[in-house]
């Protein structure tokens, strides 16, 4: 048993990924796709170079078009949507954060920095108590030492 296409199930000696019929399909696939998408990118060009022309020919539909951009401008302004715009997106990004954890771990940050500088206070605090407690004791055996006579 050879190789099965896994698209039309054509089994073949080789151990190729598809058979040769489907092998020129999707080269074909790819060859229109190239075509179309070049005819779409000149048809853009075009069109946006004939609408321009006409728009350039006919300054009234250019000053229509110019007020009319003018008016939803101001009316855009003045509705206070942008300001409505702000908070929304100001609310979904808090949101977002605190839905991908972003809060939180600034939060979990935060208190590890607390926490590394208190341990460092608390090493340095029992270091220091440390040092007395061995002063403590040598003095403590020195007065022993001294009180203590000796015994012969």
């Amino acid at each position: 048993m050879g190789f099965v296409c896994g698209k039309c199930d054509y089994e073949t000696e080789d151990n190729i990924s598809s058979c040769p019929q489907c092998a020129d399909v999707e080269e074909i696939n790819q060859t229109t796709y190239s075509k179309l998408r070049g005819i779409l990118d000149n048809t853009k060009e075009f069109v946006s170079l004939k609408s321009n022309e006409f728009v350039d020919k006919n300054p009234k539909l250019k000053e229509h078009a110019k007020k009319i951009s003018e008016e939803v401008s101001t009316r855009f302004v003045e509705s206070g949507a942008q300001r409505h715009i702000h908070t929304i997106k100001t609310k979904s990004g808090e949101t977002l954060d605190v839905i991908s954890g972003q809060a939180m771990y600034e939060l979990v940050q935060e208190r590890l920095s607390l926490q590394d500088r208190y341990n460092d206070l608390l090493a340095t605090k029992l270091q220091e108590a440390l040092e007395r407690i061995s002063e403590l004791e040598k003095k403590i055996s020195e007065l022993n030492s001294s009180e203590i006579p000796d015994k012969k």
